[in-house]
Parts: structure tokens; sequence; C-alpha cells
């Protein structure tokens, strides 16, 4: 009975170690799971794969990975300036006292050439831009008013203080940009506009009912794609709801092909993912382990994430050492089992080569679930073994379908990436004071993002579908119109002009 007592006590004094360290490594840790590649096991090119290297669809994958920055030997490309910006010409004269000769006293002539040079400025600065509207008197005896005057530009707020370039400036600093509305405000007041911000949060306000129905249309987009990625994030908002206790609701994100959408939720359940993809939604989603993303089975398919699997032995060796061993090995099969994946995907375009690879992908499989089912069986486990293992065995049918699906990756990155910035942005101002302007942040991450997602740039197609909503009234909102407005579907000149300027070095 006491050998008893005392096993159980040092297994309980194992765990809580382990959860000590868990807890030093998440504070103190570094931030980024990122692996350096000599931690990989690559696979060896194969042999004629350099003989397809011409066609990008036939390449076989990159091995390997380099080091990031600037390379040992590279030439560099020199002092690049982008040709594609306005251009401002600065003419500099030479001083009288020096266009004498210093020998003779007698003057230099001006002769018709110059000598360029470029740099690249910058310049901010707030304008008072003052309409004046022409009026005109009649010179004829017919009816109708004496003196016109000029319309007035189109206005979104009418009698509104800002103009909607200003404004959209704003609204991209805080959601785009994550820099916190008041300490814009200190920037402007550096340039001597005094700005409140209660005047500002009543524009945004006032913006809102124009991005309601752009939003609506970007969750209608989102539902009818096929495949999405999926996360949720904490996001404060500062206001009392009822039935709800504290502060605290949830960011969550759906990305797809076309749109990047963003729905803040005072709750963290399953009834998010499934109001959002009603009763028609048909699919594939990258998600995590969370449980409220199972009410999704049956119309949707769920791949989980390799990387959270990964984070499980890294953990389970960062908290127990004596497993380092186990785990490591275990790292090393995701690692070689996300290499052979790269591989694949890189020769779907060439039946031969992708065959092989599909055959190489599916042994290795079956060698980690044997391995997983021999592992468990063991009577020497430790609970945080088995806890892994048997999560494993568990989600192994949601893991693996990528296997038949390879436009499927292994990972839920993409969503993670989406969420970054929000995560920066509660960093920084720590969320919203109220319930609207939770939801105000929720569209405005939607419709830059999306934005970007179809090469826009998002300050210039934000103030286009504002313009344009200035300028068409109620009129935007019918179906046709507000169609048109989307990202995807703007075409021609109007596209190049809110291209997104992606400068590449020659």
């Amino acid at each position: 009975m006491l050998k008893q007592e005392l096993a159980n006590r040092d297994a309980h004094i194992e765990e809580v170690e382990a959860q000590l360290r868990n807890l030093r490594a998440d504070l103190f840790g570094t931030s980024s799971e990122k692996s350096r590649p000599d931690d990989l096991h690559l696979v060896e090119k194969d042999e004629g794969a350099s003989d397809d290297a011409a066609d990008p669809h036939l390449a076989s994958p990159k091995k390997g990975k380099k080091k990031r920055g600037a390379q040992v030997g590279h030439p560099g490309h020199g002092r690049h300036i982008p040709r594609d910006l306005p251009m401002v010409e600065v003419t500099h004269e030479i001083p009288p006292e020096q266009k004498v000769c210093p020998f003779c006293g007698k003057p230099y002539r001006d002769v018709n050439l110059a000598e360029d040079s470029m740099e690249i400025h910058y310049e901010a600065r707030v304008v008072l831009v003052k309409h004046r509207r022409k009026k005109a008197a009649k010179t004829c005896e017919c009816s109708g008013p004496a003196i016109i005057t000029a319309p007035k530009p189109p206005q979104l707020i009418p009698k509104g203080k800002f103009s909607l370039a200003f404004l959209v400036f704003m609204i991209v600093q805080k959601y785009f940009f994550q820099i916190p509305l008041n300490r814009q405000i200190r920037q402007w007041e550096l340039e001597g506009l005094d700005i409140s911000a209660g005047t500002l949060t009543g524009c945004f306000r006032a913006i809102q009912a124009f991005l309601e129905p752009l939003y609506a249309l970007l969750i209608e987009a989102s539902r009818g794609e096929e495949h999405w990625h999926i996360d949720e994030t904490r996001w404060m908002v500062f206001a009392e709801k009822e039935g709800k206790t504290g502060y605290r609701w949830w960011l969550w994100t759906f990305v797809s092909e076309q749109t990047t959408v963003f729905v803040l939720d005072p709750h963290r359940s399953k009834e998010v993912p499934q109001k959002f993809f009603g009763q028609t939604a048909q699919g594939i989603a990258n998600v995590d382990r969370y449980p409220a993303y199972c009410v999704l089975d049956g119309r949707i398919l769920r791949q989980l994430c390799w990387l959270h699997v990964r984070r499980d032995f890294l953990r389970a060796k960062e908290g127990t050492l004596s497993l380092t061993a186990w785990a490591d090995d275990w790292i090393d099969d995701i690692h070689v089992l996300i290499q052979i994946n790269d591989e694949r995907v890189a020769w779907q375009y060439h039946p031969v080569k992708f065959a092989e690879k599909q055959a190489e992908l599916e042994r290795k499989l079956q060698e980690m679930a044997s391995k997983r089912d021999a592992q468990l069986t063991l009577t020497t486990n430790k609970p945080v073994q088995t806890k892994i293992l048997k999560s494993l065995s568990r989600n192994w049918e949601h893991l693996t379908v990528f296997v038949e699906h390879v436009e499927i990756p292994m990972h839920n990155n993409v969503a993670e990436s989406a969420l970054r910035g929000a995560a920066v942005g509660r960093n920084n101002y720590y969320g919203n004071h109220s319930e609207w302007g939770g939801h105000f942040a929720a569209m405005s991450l939607s419709i830059l993002q999306t934005a970007v997602k179809n090469d826009l740039n998002p300050q210039a197609y934000l103030l286009y579908y504002l313009e344009t909503c200035a300028r068409l009234g109620q009129g935007v909102q019918k179906s046709e119109v507000l169609a048109s407005l989307l990202p995807w579907n703007i075409t021609g000149a109007t596209r190049e002009a809110l291209r997104l300027k992606k400068e590449k070095s020659p």
C-alpha cells in the first residue's frame, strides 16, 4: 500500500513539474514553432527530376530551406528606385559665388545640361479643402429659379466634417495596420489638427450602415465556396450584454479562396460555425481540434491540423524530459510526412511521379498508425503519452482527409495568419468599448483583408466602395450593383487603378 502511495505521489509530482515547465515555456519561450532547416529530415531529390525543371507543373519540389536574409556571395540588386511613383522635380541652381573661375574671376556660362539623382520622399500633411460652388443667374424671362448653384460633391455623411479619404485612412490605419485611434490622434496633433475621438467614432458608426450590405455579401460568397480555413481568438468588448458574464468575446475567421470573413460573437460555441454555414454549405474545412467544429460533420469534412499534433509532442518533451527521445521520434515522423506531402503536391500535374508520391505518403501514414497502435498497448506509458496517442487515434480519420484531396493542406496556417493582425490589434488597443464597435471591427477586417486577397489596395478599394455609396445612395444596395463592387468582380481600368502595387526587384 505504501509503495503504491509513493508511486502515485511521484507520478503526481512529475505531472505538476511538467505543467510548470510547459507554463514557463509559454511565458518565456520562443514565440514561433518554426523549425530550423537542419531539424527536418529531408528526402533526397528524385532521379531525373531536373529533366522537368522547365515546366513549373512538372518541377520537383524544392529541397531544404535557405537561411533568411542575403546569402553569402550574392551580388545584390543595386540601388533600386521604383519608377511608377509620382515624381516631383526639384531644380538646384549653382550658387553665384561658385559660378566664377577661382583663378581669373571670369563667370561660368549656363549650359543645357544637368545631373539627375533620385531619392524616395514622403509627405504627410493635413489640408482644409474649400469647396466653392459657383452660381449663375438666368438671362431669360422663363419660369424657374433665377439663380442656380453648382451641385454639392456626393457626401456619405451629410454635413460631415471629414472627407471620405481621411476617414478611410483612419479605418485602414486601425484595422489593417492595427494602430490605435488615440495614437493616430496624437500624430495628427503634431500636424496642427485637433480631433475628437468621439467625433471619429461617430463617423465610423455612420459608415457602418454602408459596410453591412457588403459584409453580408462576403459571408454569402464564402458560404458558397467549398474549402475554408477556420480559427478563432479572444476579443475584448467592454460592454455589458444580457446573459453574458465578463467582457471576453470571440473573433472567428473563415478564410476561403476569394474571401476572408471575420465574425464577432460573445460565445465560443458550435452555434457560430453552424450559423455561418447555414444548411446548404458543403466542402472541406481546415480546423483545429476544438470540439465546436464537430457540428460541421455530415456536410463539411474536417481536416485537422498536423502542426497542432506536433505541438503535443513538443509540449510533452518540454514538460517531461524523460520523454524527449519518444517525442523527437514522432516529431521526425511528422516532419517527414509533411515533406512527402509537399513533394506530392509539387508533382500533382505529373501522373507517374504523383502516383509514386501518393503511395509513399500512404505507406508513411500506415507506418505511423501501426507505431501508434503498438505504443498504446504498452503498460509503461506515462499519462501524457497515453493521452497524446489516444488523441491521435481518435482523430486519425480527420487528420488524413488531405490524402484523398491533394488541394487540401495538412495545416491551418492560413487561418492563423489571418488572425495575426487582429491579435496585434488586441494587444495594441485591447478590443472595443461597445458592441457595435466590435462588429464594425469585424466588418472592416473582413473587407480590407478580402481586398488584399484579391490583389487590391485595401485603402483604395474601401474608398472606391464608399464613394460609390455616396454617389448612388440607396441604389448601391441593389443586388446587381452590390455584386459588381465585390473585389473579384472589379475589372478593367478600375481594377488597374485599385490594384495592389507590389514592386519587385529586377
